[in-house]
């Protein structure tokens, strides 16, 4: 069964994030930026045609099918940043969503791409924000975030191939080592990679049948990603100690259910080093308090329900 060939306007679950699209591009307009010229303003179009194509089971119907779910996946991150950041004012973030406008329309999972980067580190500072903490833009890190006692350092990056993972990481590490020793303030650090793009090869897109197998696939998708890679994470984990609590993998993949109801999942991964000690993973375990699931709500489209939901870190 091809789902394009059943899926309609009414049926297709963009709405609520495609009506806040205006609101995106004057709150974009607002800090000075040419909103209609970036690829966001775009998007809505891409999505308009394919309801369009004459034969959705066609080549161009299969493009177009194709194109309608990167550019709804690209309007929700936008909603998103705009949702938790809206009254943001700072140079830092101006510099960062500058930065994160920029770049061509609908990029392939392999492709290397500054402004989906940027975006990385904004989607992962709303996490941050949503868990309660307030994120300071106006440094060199690419997040850091304050909450009662803590104060957290993080480096993000987002890799497009499993070769470039393990480089990655160790780069995060010495970013984050030498940017926590600037100050003498007691902070904690963590490193956050993307694996999206890794985790999506293979992964079922269609007929799934509810918002948990779509779960469960990704769930099992990075467990395999995990173990493959378990001898790397233990030792850049272990190498990085002194500054960084562990690696925090995050994975987000679009899956169509059987009832043609288009559902975005993430999971998020966190792995310590066996070395830590009880004190630091204690800390880790506090850092990360309603760090997950604080952010479901959005990814789901749900951009108007507030968060009141705990979260336990998962192992």
């Amino acid at each position: 069964m091809q789902p394009n060939s059943s899926i309609n306007e009414k049926s297709f679950p963009s709405e609520l994030v495609l009506q806040k699209m205006p609101e995106v591009l004057n709150w974009l307009k607002s800090f000075g930026f040419k909103s209609l010229c970036t690829r966001y303003s775009r998007y809505i179009k891409y999505i308009d045609t394919f309801f369009t194509v004459n034969n959705p089971d066609s080549e161009e119907g299969r493009l177009a099918f194709e194109l309608l779910i990167k550019s709804y996946n690209e309007c929700l991150e936008i909603v998103i940043i705009k949702t938790v950041f809206k009254e943001e004012k700072s140079n830092g973030f101006k510099t960062r969503l500058g930065k994160v406008i920029t770049g061509r329309d609908h990029l392939n999972n392999a492709a290397i791409s500054e402004s989906r980067d940027y975006l990385f580190e904004l989607l992962v500072a709303a996490r941050f924000s949503r868990a309660g903490y307030k994120v300071d833009f106006d440094f060199l890190t690419d997040i850091v975030a304050r909450k009662e006692e803590l104060i957290v350092y993080s480096e993000c990056k987002r890799i497009t191939s499993e070769k470039r993972f393990k480089e990655n990481f160790d780069t995060a590490g010495k970013q984050l080592e030498r940017e926590m020793k600037k100050t003498s303030d007691s902070k904690l650090g963590l490193i956050f990679i993307d694996v999206s793009s890794i985790l999506s090869k293979g992964i079922q897109k269609i007929e799934v049948n509810d918002e948990l197998v779509a779960k469960r696939i990704l769930g099992v998708a990075m467990k395999q990603f995990i173990a493959q890679h378990a001898h790397d994470i233990e030792s850049l984990n272990s190498k990085h100690i002194g500054h960084s609590l562990g690696v925090c993998l995050l994975g987000r993949s679009s899956m169509w259910t059987k009832d043609f109801t288009l559902y975005t999942v993430t999971n998020l991964d966190v792995r310590a080093s066996e070395q830590l000690s009880n004190s630091k993973f204690s800390n880790l375990e506090k850092v990360l308090h309603k760090f997950d699931s604080a952010f479901d709500d959005l990814l789901c489209g749900n951009l108007e329900k507030p968060y009141n939901r705990s979260n336990e870190l998962r192992e």
